[in-house]
């Protein structure tokens, strides 16, 4: 495939994408005068893919995979990397699984390395029974944290009926149903070229950078191409339990309170929209210059552990708000009062526009750090978003796309509410 030349003025960036025989596509971002490069090979798999198609694999497995693939015949594969001085690392989200490293020097030895290692896996009863025992121990420690418990209870009483109220390492139970024979039949389906992306940033030669890519590929033997279409149900619940409490020993009640969308399924530029719209409807009325934070603040009933997080996916999306507060009932009362007294009133326009113009800043400030750019970048691809569009977008949406986001996204019928604290609450919501 001949190579595609994609730039945007806007924000002085451009970039190449071609596809190779076998399927992969490949991105490289150049960064003249760098001296550090990315390279990010990832597919599209992740924490909620684990029962689809005709496929039934135990929750847990893409984040499994994740772990066993650094883990070589002759031993791990970051050990490789350290000895050219060279960062590797990688996650799973919900939707995608990232391998990536940054590099000053070594640049190719180091690609070459991600390739194989990503492309060769090495599952064996041995090695798969040592790597249960390891992530076992990782879930517990996650079990043990109030923090996380309090945010995935959260998760488990807004979607009843998705993946995504499952834990991305699953369960100890789950992860001690997962064989070589699972993982070999996962890691073919899904690692398949043709459902993976690699994108490398840096200052670099791209004819050399595609003959290097294309002579690593050509010699590796892959089934036949295959592209996984996620098409996981929405879950359209009211969520079942509206308060869920847990039980823990910490200084204060904590409280996570989640808005669950009941608008889902926007895709590139209409999904950037929603999220940017409710980012600044977020901002406008909880961020810390707004008029309601200032004023719970200054009567105590939040502090600076106060957060609020919005995410939004092709099959879901939620706002999170957390904190740690003596009275976490009192200040969803308080909350709901004050978000009914904001959607009679309306929205600060004057405020909307300031936060605004302080997001697009931001934005533009991001795509001075090259870690950020790679890694925003895969994981808008990922939900057919192109990262380099974000800031037009923000010019885009206007001040009704923000007051229309107030009515439909501020719907207490869909919220539900997570506490752990040292006792159990009687009274009820």
């Amino acid at each position: 495939m001949a190579i595609e030349t994609f730039e945007f003025k806007e924000v002085g960036e451009k970039g190449y994408r071609w596809e190779l025989d076998n399927g992969l596509t490949v991105f490289y971002l150049p960064k003249p005068n760098f001296k550090k490069t990315f390279g990010v090979f990832a597919a599209n798999y992740g924490a909620v893919d684990f029962a689809v198609e005709n496929y039934n694999f135990p929750p847990g497995i893409a984040h499994f995979l994740e772990h066993k693939l650094f883990e070589e015949p002759h031993g791990n594969i970051e050990e490789e990397f350290a000895k050219l001085g060279v960062n590797v690392n990688a996650f799973t989200t919900h939707i995608h699984t990232c391998y990536f490293f940054s590099a000053t020097g070594n640049f190719y030895t180091a690609l070459e390395l991600l390739l194989n290692f990503v492309q060769a896996p090495h599952f064996t009863e041995e090695n798969v029974k040592k790597e249960q025992g390891i992530i076992a121990q990782e879930i517990e420690m996650y079990r043990d944290d109030p923090n996380w418990v309090v945010y995935l209870n959260l998760l488990k009483a807004l979607y009843p009926n998705h993946p995504v109220s499952k834990d991305i390492a699953g369960t100890i139970e789950d992860i001690m149903k997962i064989t070589p024979q699972i993982l070999y039949q996962c890691y073919n389906r899904f690692y398949n070229p043709h459902n993976m992306v690699l994108l490398v940033a840096g200052d670099l030669d791209l004819l050399k950078l595609r003959e290097f890519i294309e002579e690593n590929q050509k010699g590796k033997k892959f089934g036949e191409k295959y592209k996984y279409i996620r098409n996981i149900s929405y879950d359209p619940f009211i969520p079942n339990k509206k308060l869920v409490e847990e039980k823990m020993e910490v200084a204060r009640p904590i409280l996570c309170m989640g808005f669950k969308d009941k608008d889902v399924g926007q895709k590139g530029k209409e999904l950037f929209k929603k999220e940017i719209a409710t980012l600044l409807l977020m901002e406008t009325i909880l961020g810390r210059g707004s008029k309601l934070y200032n004023n719970l603040y200054d009567e105590g009933i939040i502090d600076s552990s106060f957060g609020v997080e919005y995410t939004a996916e092709d099959g879901f999306g939620h706002t999170i708000l957390s904190l740690e507060t003596d009275d976490p009932l009192g200040f969803v009362e308080r909350l709901e009062l004050e978000i009914n007294k904001i959607k009679e009133q309306g929205l600060d326009k004057e405020e909307f526009i300031l936060n605004k113009r302080k997001l697009e800043g931001l934005n533009l400030m991001e795509l001075n750090s090259m870690e950020n750019v790679v890694l925003g970048f895969m994981g808008d691809y990922f939900r057919d978003c192109n990262y380099f569009d974000r800031v037009q977008v923000i010019r885009e949406v206007t001040f009704e796309d923000v007051q229309q986001r107030l009515y439909e996204h501020f719907d207490f019928k869909m919220s539900a509410i997570s506490i752990i604290n040292n006792s159990i609450l009687t009274k009820k919501r």
